[in-house]
């Protein structure tokens, strides 16, 4: 960033209030920067409307984790756009193929039919709690959540549950303790758990991998790739 200096000079760590930058230059090699600035996310220009409305949303949003690795970009507003829209079987207007292929992903997950199966969805975002959240119950499974780590533990010895989904990344207790402790007492065919996790990189699998995870799935969510989890691990149960 060119102005980098500049935002040095205004405290925003310490700032009680989530700074955006909105910006005709952004690219992706500036995330990193941003976050260690203080930044809550950017916005490149140009947008829409609805996207920046969406974002002040996401922001503003009770509950909204305050640690280093919650970031907001356009991208990341699209994807949400997108699949709020296709949870809700938004009436807007799309193309034929879109609206095709979205129709045939949701009614694979209804034809998974997995009524009377239990899944703890462990995640702190509430958007992504409200999108996850809607594709399970198309299933007919029951959803149950838990804002973070340690609310996952008490769930967990308290009821069971067909599967776990895991969010990497929470305030309080993150997924990779949760799932240590969980081990102690649960192999991964007694108690299936997937990592929800926007890391991609090889090493972050690997590290799933290490801790008795027994697959990921990458934010945000792509259908087909849930319904091969939910055949996997719920289906097949």
């Amino acid at each position: 960033l060119q102005s980098e200096l500049d935002f040095h000079s205004v405290n925003i760590k310490s700032s009680s209030s989530r700074w955006l930058l909105v910006t005709a230059a952004g690219n992706r090699d500036d995330t990193q920067k941003l976050r260690e600035l203080g930044f809550k996310g950017y916005l490149a220009m140009p947008f829409t409307a609805s996207q920046l409305r969406l974002l002040v949303q996401l922001l503003m949003v009770e509950g909204v984790p305050e640690n280093n690795y919650w970031f907001i970009t356009k991208h990341w507003v699209k994807e949400h756009q997108r699949q709020i829209s296709e949870s809700t079987e938004s009436s807007n207007e799309k193309s034929s193929t879109e609206t095709d292929s979205a129709s045939s992903e949701l009614t694979q997950l209804k034809e998974l039919e997995l009524n009377g199966k239990r899944l703890l969805l462990v995640e702190d975002n509430k958007v992504n709690q409200m999108v996850i959240g809607e594709y399970i119950k198309r299933t007919g499974a029951e959803c149950e959540i838990a804002n973070n780590g340690i609310e996952a533990l008490e769930k967990v010895r308290q009821n069971h549950y067909d599967l776990v989904l895991m969010d990497m990344q929470m305030p309080e207790m993150d997924g990779i303790e949760a799932t240590k402790i969980l081990r102690k007492d649960y192999s991964d065919s007694e108690l299936p758990i997937v990592a929800l996790t926007a890391n991609v990189l090889e090493e972050d699998r690997n590290l799933c991998k290490s801790i008795g995870m027994n697959d990921h799935l990458s934010k945000p969510i792509v259908i087909k790739e849930m319904i091969r989890v939910f055949q996997q691990f719920v289906k097949a149960a």
